[in-house]
């Protein structure tokens, strides 16, 4: 029992020191995701790894719970929107997809309806080549 005690206050203490959050915060964030990753929609095992905590490094500002490796491509991806964006643009043209716009309604991101990406346009192509 002093193990599971011991370990539930690390956890607490880990994410208030890291985040500014507790657990009860960190299961909230859970329920409303559906336990599912916010970026890919994967959803760990009882027997997994639970989810990231991720947050920008700037502010601090906790965004949401994400899997090992969309927290490890936001790192990647230097926590830069544009990049994202710039990077999502270019496989959809390059598989010759349509692109799924997403936009932010306060309340997270919501899809919008698709847009057709016209392969070899330079209207576009993010970079405006």
């Amino acid at each position: 029992m002093n193990n599971v005690v011991s370990i539930d206050r690390a956890r607490e203490s880990h994410l208030q020191r890291s985040y500014g959050i507790g657990v009860a915060d960190y299961e909230r964030m859970q329920r409303e995701q559906g336990n599912r990753c916010a970026g890919c929609g994967w959803s760990p095992r009882p027997d997994q790894r639970r989810l990231h905590v991720d947050h920008n490094h700037k502010t601090g500002k906790v965004r949401g719970l994400l899997c090992w490796k969309c927290n490890s491509a936001l790192k990647k991806l230097r926590d830069d929107p544009q990049i994202a964006y710039n990077l999502a643009v270019f496989l959809a043209r390059g598989d010759g997809k349509r692109f799924t716009v997403l936009s932010d309604s306060g309340r997270g991101f919501s899809i919008c309806q698709p847009t057709a990406i016209a392969v070899g346009t330079s209207a576009d192509d993010p970079r405006g080549d």
